[in-house]
């Protein structure tokens, strides 16, 4: 219900077309949540096992998977944003440009799909699974209720706002209700190197958008990295903790 509802209301609501076109952009967003699922499940068996033995390791774990997430959403969001179009037109042709503002709103619901996993994820592991729950809950009643405000006037772009609005409502409610646990993060402090390489990054985007995309995309995701890198927003720490979890798991 909470993630296909607004593609079921809006095919009732709407018809076939306007549902095809958010489809376009939505089985794409789809494609790129498989990457904090899986983050996700790799980090949870580990998240239990400290919060039972070595929770200053939890908050620490938690903090760094949050700050990976949010290191790959967010340039996503941004990037994706700049060259919406031209990732419509080399998928799916002329047919589907109109899919090109669905994707420009969605990809930013999927900037906090990333953290929102990591932070559902920590409240299950601290046996607070009841309220991780309630919230979901909450946040798909209140989608569907967007969704009938919504998609009468302004079809696939306001289920396209309504899942934005519905993930943003998620972070909140996720992010006070970790931070009254005691797992609460500094966020201006803490993600402004990503936030900066983002930035330097779309510069090189509009700079480079005349390019053929098998340039655009692998220089972007090249030149975001290295001024991390360089930046120290990616550090010996954190590449050491990441072979840790991957060599617990056995991957």
């Amino acid at each position: 219900i909470y993630f296909k509802i607004d593609t079921v209301m809006l095919g009732f609501m709407k018809g076939f077309e306007a549902t095809g076109w958010y489809n376009a952009a939505y089985k794409i967003i789809d494609a790129f949540s498989l990457i904090p699922f899986g983050i996700g499940l790799v980090m949870f068996p580990a998240m239990s096992r400290f919060y039972k033995k070595k929770e200053e390791s939890l908050r620490l774990l938690f903090k760094k998977s949050f700050y990976y997430l949010f290191m790959l959403g967010f340039p996503l969001a941004v990037g994706t944003t700049l060259i919406a179009s031209r990732i419509i037109l080399f998928t799916y042709k002329n047919a589907f440009e109109n899919s090109t503002i669905a994707l420009q709103i969605l990809i930013w619901a999927l900037m906090f799909i990333f953290v929102n996993y990591i932070m559902g994820y920590l409240l299950n592991s601290i046996e607070k699974q009841t309220l991780f729950t309630y919230t979901t809950g909450f946040c798909a009643f209140f989608n569907i209720t967007l969704n009938f405000v919504l998609i009468p006037k302004y079809s696939y772009i306001g289920a396209a706002v309504a899942t934005l609005l519905t993930e943003f409502l998620n972070f909140v409610i996720l992010f006070y209700l970790i931070s009254k646990a005691g797992y609460g993060l500094n966020l201006v402090t803490y993600l402004y190197k990503p936030i900066l390489a983002s930035i330097l990054m779309a510069i090189l985007l509009l700079y480079l958008k005349t390019l053929n995309l098998f340039i655009v995309v692998p220089s972007a995701i090249i030149f975001y990295f290295s001024v991390l890198f360089f930046s120290r927003g990616i550090g010996k720490e954190e590449l050491n903790l990441v072979k840790y979890i991957f060599k617990s798991r056995g991957l």
